[in-house]
C-alpha cells in the first residue's frame, strides 16, 4: 500500500495532533462507554498471535517461492476446518517491471445468502525493504504488513465455526498487495502497479461482485500503539460502515485506537473494491509523524514478531468480530 500524492495539509496537522496525544496509550486498560447495548465478541489475542508467528516462521511470503505455496496450503487448512468452503483461486498478473507473477488468492465462505459481506487481508510480503538503511534489496518478514491482517481473520473463522454471524461473511486473503516498485525504481509509481491479486479477482469473482453489501480491509493491524485514523477513500466510498465500525471500537472502549480524525487517501485492495461498487473500508495504521505517513517500522526488517501486539490484535479482532456480530440479519 502506498500514499496517494495529494494530502491535505490541515488533515495531516489534525493527525499529528490527535497521534501524539495517544500515544503510549496501550497499557490502558479498555474502558467502554455508557452504552455498550451491543454483544461482545470474545477474541482470543494469544490464538490469533500464534497464527502471525507461524506465518513468519516459513519466510518471506513472495509469489513464486517455496514460502509462499506452503503458507498458502497452512491457511487453506485452516479455513477448510472451520469455514463452508474453502479453496485457492489461482493466477498470474504482471508487475510493474513485466515480470509474470504466480498468485493464490484464498477465500472462504460462511453462511448461505445472496446478499454477502467480505472480510479482506493481504498475505503476500514485500520482496525488498525499500524503507530501510540495511539490506534494503532482501524481503521482509511481514509481521505486521501482512501476518496481522491473516491471523486477526483466522481467528474470526475459528471461532465462526462454532458461532458464526448472523450474516454470510466471505473472506478473501488476496496475494500480491505488496508487490509495487520499490524506492529506487525510476518510475511512476501507478495505482495499478499494487494490490494485484485483488485486481485479479475483481475480474475474476467466485460470486457477482453485486452480491455483496460491503466489507472490511484489514492491513498492518498488529503492531503496538497504533493510531487507526479514518482512512479517506474509506469516508469518500464507505462512511457509513467507517463510522459505525469506529463507533463499535468506542462502545468497546478502543476510542484511544481507533480515532474520530480523517486521515489522507490510501491506494490499498480497497481502493479497487471501491472502485467495482462495493462500499469497503480499511483498518489501517497510519502515522502522519513518519515521512510516508506509516509506521516506522513499515517496509523494513523491524518489521518481524517483536513489532506485534497482543493487545492491538485483541482490539481489532474485538471490533471486527462484535461489529459483525451485530449486524441485523437479512
Amino acid at each position: 500500500m502506498h500514499w496517494k500524492q495529494s494530502i491535505i495539509v490541515i488533515i495531516i496537522i489534525q493527525a499529528i495532533l490527535n497521534f501524539l496525544a495517544g500515544c503510549g496509550s496501550e497499557n490502558q486498560p479498555p474502558q467502554p462507554s455508557a452504552h455498550t447495548d451491543i454483544k461482545k465478541f470474545n477474541f482470543s489475542e494469544d490464538s490469533a498471535y500464534a497464527y502471525v508467528v507461524k506465518q513468519v516462521l516459513f519466510g518471506p511470503r513472495i509469489p513464486g517461492t517455496p514460502a509462499h505455496s506452503q503458507c498458502a496450503q497452512w491457511i487453506l487448512f485452516k479455513l477448510s476446518q472451520w469455514a463452508d468452503t474453502a479453496f485457492i483461486q489461482e493466477g498470474t498478473v504482471l508487475r510493474f517491471d513485466g515480470k509474470t507473477l504466480p498468485i493464490k488468492n484464498i477465500i472462504a465462505s460462511f453462511g448461505k445468502g445472496k446478499r454477502r459481506w467480505l472480510l479482506m487481508a493481504h498475505w503476500d510480503t514485500r520482496p525488498w525493504a525499500d524503507q530501510d538503511s540495511v539490506r534494503v534489496d532482501e524481503p521482509i518478514a511481514g509481521a505486521d504488513d501482512g501476518a496481522s491482517g491473516v491471523a486477526i481473520i483466522l481467528e474470526l473463522a475459528r471461532q465462526w465455526a462454532d458461532n458464526p454471524p448472523p450474516v454470510p461473511v466471505d473472506i478473501v486473503l488476496v496475494d500480491a498487495e505488496d508487490q509495487g516498485p520499490p524506492v529506487w525504481e525510476q518510475i511512476e509509481s501507478k495505482p495499478e502497479f499494487w494490490a494485484l491479486g485483488t485486481q485479479f479477482w475483481l475480474k475474476n469473482p467466485h460470486r457477482p461482485l453485486n452480491s455483496f453489501e460491503g466489507g472490511i480491509l484489514l492491513d498492518m493491524v498488529g503492531a503496538h500503539n497504533p493510531s487507526f485514523l479514518m482512512e479517506g477513500v474509506s469516508l469518500q466510498y464507505a462512511e457509513h460502515i467507517l463510522k459505525d465500525v469506529w463507533h463499535t471500537a468506542s462502545k468497546l472502549g478502543y476510542s484511544h485506537l481507533f480515532l474520530f480524525l480523517q486521515g489522507p487517501p490510501v491506494t490499498d485492495d480497497h481502493y479497487f473494491v471501491n472502485l467495482a461498487g462495493i462500499p469497503m473500508i480499511d483498518i489501517i495504521n497510519l502515522n502522519p509523524s513518519t515521512r510516508h505517513g506509516f509506521a516506522p517500522h513499515w517496509h523494513t526488517h523491524a518489521d518481524s514478531i517483536p513489532i506485534i501486539s497482543k493487545y492491538t490484535l485483541k482490539a481489532v479482532g474485538t471490533t471486527v468480530g462484535t461489529w459483525f456480530a451485530n449486524l441485523p440479519i437479512p
